[in-house]
């Protein structure tokens, strides 16, 4: 998560994944975990965002990594 990552782009991450596996749930069921994902992801954001690393690697290329420490 990049430090210009607002908590809209959060929950819009969450609701993505939501809407890609919709089929796993009922409607109810759906309509339910979607209110409870942004209430909880929201409260998450808000109360841990100031304690986040902001540079992050997300990606490391190991082979070049492990030549590097070998020589």
């Amino acid at each position: 998560m990049s430090s210009s990552h607002s908590r809209e782009e959060f929950i819009k991450d969450f609701e993505w994944y939501m809407n890609r596996h919709r089929e796993s749930f009922t409607k109810e069921q759906f309509e339910s975990r979607m209110e409870y994902g942004h209430e909880v992801l929201s409260n998450y954001y808000d109360k841990y965002i100031n304690t986040w690393h902001k540079i992050v690697a997300i990606e490391r290329n190991i082979k070049i990594l492990l030549l590097t420490m070998c020589h």
